[in-house]
């Protein structure tokens, strides 16, 4: 079975088929003890110029400039979905 580390790796491969930008994984770890995974580890390349979706979501955010519109936050949770329903 993949370790979490493995499974987020795959997860951000399938994100950035999608056209999305994200990380680039650098390496991948694992700490065993005897033949079990006890824990597991991602160390990523920071992606450049680019606004957490949480953050573009947050009106709290946007105080220096205009806030993401209702329609534009609903269409966003809706493209949201339909990429969730594909990486699934």
């Amino acid at each position: 079975r993949p370790t979490r580390a493995v499974l987020e790796r795959n997860a951000a491969r399938r994100v950035a088929e999608q056209g999305i930008p994200t990380y680039d994984t650098v390496a991948i770890g694992r700490q065993r003890w005897g033949p079990i995974i006890s824990d597991s580890f991602l160390i990523t390349r920071s992606v450049e110029n680019v606004i957490a979706l949480d953050q573009l979501a947050d009106e709290r955010h946007h105080r220096s400039t205009s806030p993401l519109p209702a329609m534009q936050r609903q269409l966003l949770a809706v493209k949201l979905g339909q990429l969730v329903a594909q990486l699934h």
